[in-house]
């Protein structure tokens, strides 16, 4: 899903915009009926920052949010999606 993503420039502190693809990586779960399911995006093109010149997205290189790095440490359980498909698919 092409979605567009504000990233800060960590030289100058300035905010672009990036055009990106969302992404979900699954993690591996103990359970069999729980999938986990990590937002992560993928730049699709080199960006630079609009004030500073520098390059603070590529395409080679998955970029995780920070908002999702913080609801993880703010909160004692990660945040995840779960996905009960053999149980759904049983009701």
């Amino acid at each position: 899903m092409k979605v567009t993503l504000r990233m800060k420039c960590s030289n100058c502190g300035q905010w672009n915009k990036v055009p990106v693809n969302k992404i979900l990586v699954q993690q591996p779960s103990s359970e069999l009926k729980v999938k986990i399911l990590i937002p992560m995006y993928e730049p699709l093109q080199v960006s630079k920052c609009k004030r500073c010149g520098k390059v603070i997205a590529e395409p080679k290189e998955l970029v995780i949010s920070q908002a999702f790095l913080l609801s993880i440490q703010n909160s004692k359980a990660i945040d995840i999606y779960v996905a009960e498909t053999a149980f759904a698919q049983a009701l």
